[in-house]
């Protein structure tokens, strides 16, 4: 990894964030220790946390499995629409975690294989879930099958029930797929690995590439038999996640400490004001672990630990509650710091390049690699270009009428564009059919200011070419003023009637 000086110095190279503003959302994931309920199904719970930390949350986490095998047959449990709504009404955005096994849980679960959920098993239920999803409308984080890289925790683990190397990156993307063609583009998929450790399975083999993730996630924890500090915790998971997803945002999913062993207070301190702000640049949001399990992790175990806390988060860096509404996938609150990714594709499985759709959360800050010179021997910083097209979203359904596309505010255009520099863009439309997109003929050439501009979209592609209702696929291209086409951009949305 570059050394902190160099990643600081290639921030300074890229569009830093403004002093004083918030860089990264924080949250939590709250225990029934509070109110004997959790949130977001007793939302006392996250008013007395808030109340302690003294701010309120931009992110609130909680997670469920696919089914309840306690009867037979199994009851499979639909998407939380209510739940979700709770969240988004406080001005926070969800954190859920969706997990492909059932309760009660056990490592041999032989009807929620990995090879069976890739097969097609349960794709009845996936699809519904992710209309359901999509018919809510509204982003939120999707840490599919967290903790990924555990040796034997989780069903889902490739080490036990019957898993194979491959089946967790085979089934990943297959739900993956099914979401995208539902038109579900409201979940920011979320790859959430734990803190790497002897015996862990590798990370590598487990990604199932930049074009099926917008943000990588760390759980960790600091562990009173192994007391340490946050750097030490994070420091070398977050170095292997950033060699293999460099381009993407990285989620705290969830963290804590245990006050046995060591000084808690000083230890959140470190994390909060020291170590994500200054040390850890693309951490961009971080979950607190508020439960009761196995160990003290909640903030309240000490008044120093709650004041620590209190006075790390009241830091302007970190978010309060103001994000009832945000584009998807969700972006970051500043630039993501990247080493070395390349500019057309990014790092796949067994060394493929991924093409197509651009990775979800390209930042503004230039692409720095940190090199030694031939010359003089000495490590200097090469950076590339920024990426054209920054950010793409549709709403998930727009309604036929007879204006043609032109570029608008973004305040609820149907099309949102964000580009690093003035320019054009075409936008091309494919039309599904069965299990495929069928290209439409034809494409609409757009002028675009540096920013975030909005596209009026109501069908029309020209006065003598109607999209007729039905799923469609939007491809942006960035082009030069050559007419040199760049990167491109892809989303999904239905036009109605």
């Amino acid at each position: 990894m570059v050394a902190a000086g160099l990643v600081a110095a290639c921030v300074a190279a890229g569009a830093a964030a403004p002093a004083g503003a918030a860089s990264a959302y924080w949250g939590a994931n709250i225990g029934p220790h509070l109110t004997g309920a959790s949130p977001p199904y007793d939302m006392t719970a996250a008013d007395q946390f808030e109340s302690m930390a003294g701010k309120r949350m931009s992110l609130m986490e909680f997670s469920l499995p696919w089914a309840y095998c306690n009867t037979d047959p199994c009851s499979f449990i639909p998407f939380p629409t209510a739940q979700m709504e709770a969240i988004r009404q406080r001005g926070s955005i969800p954190v859920f975690g969706w997990a492909s096994y059932s309760q009660p849980l056990t490592m041999v679960e032989p009807d929620f294989t990995l090879a069976k959920i890739a097969g097609g098993a349960y794709d009845d239920y996936i699809r519904q879930w992710a209309d359901d999803a999509r018919d809510w409308g509204h982003p939120f984080f999707l840490q599919f099958d967290w903790e990924m890289n555990i040796n034997g925790l989780w069903p889902y683990s490739e080490s036990v029930n019957g898993n194979n190397p491959g089946d967790y990156v085979k089934t990943w993307r297959h739900v993956h797929d099914i979401f995208r063609e539902e038109g579900a583009t409201n979940a920011t998929w979320t790859w959430c690995a734990t803190g790497e450790y002897n015996g862990s399975l590798g990370l590598k083999a487990l990604y199932p590439g930049d074009d099926y993730v917008d943000w990588t996630c760390i759980d960790a924890y600091n562990w009173d038999y192994d007391f340490k500090p946050f750097s030490s915790v994070f420091g070398p998971t977050y170095d292997a996640v950033q060699a293999i997803a460099p381009s993407k945002p990285l989620l705290v999913g969830e963290t804590a400490s245990t006050e046995k062993n060591g000084n808690k207070a000083r230890w959140i301190s470190d994390a909060l004001t020291t170590q994500i702000p200054r040390r850890f640049p693309n951490i961009k949001g971080v979950v607190w672990f508020e439960k009761y399990e196995d160990r003290d992790w909640p903030i309240e175990t000490s008044p120093a630990s709650k004041d620590a806390f209190a006075a790390g988060i009241a830091s302007p860096f970190y978010a309060g509650a103001t994000f009832s509404d945000v584009t998807s996938p969700i972006p970051p609150l500043t630039p993501v710091v990247t080493t070395g990714a390349t500019e057309s594709g990014s790092s796949q499985p067994g060394g493929q390049t991924g093409g197509g759709r651009t990775p979800s959360t390209t930042s503004g800050a230039r692409r720095c690699v940190a090199r030694r010179s031939k010359v003089t021997g000495r490590r200097v910083l090469v950076c590339a270009k920024q990426s054209v097209i920054q950010a793409l979203a549709t709403k998930s359904q727009i309604r036929s009428g007879f204006s043609l596309p032109v570029a608008v505010p973004a305040a609820n255009a149907a099309i949102r564009i964000t580009v690093s520099r003035s320019t054009s863009v075409l936008l091309r439309f494919a039309r599904r059919s069965g299990r495929r997109y069928v290209a439409v003929p034809g494409a609409v050439k757009l002028p675009l200011q540096r920013g975030q501009q909005g596209v009026l979209f109501a069908g029309r592609l020209s006065t003598k070419r109607t999209l007729t209702p039905g799923r469609y696929r939007l491809s942006v291209t960035a082009v030069s003023s050559t007419g040199t086409r760049s990167q491109t951009a892809r989303s999904t949305f239905t036009l109605l009637k």
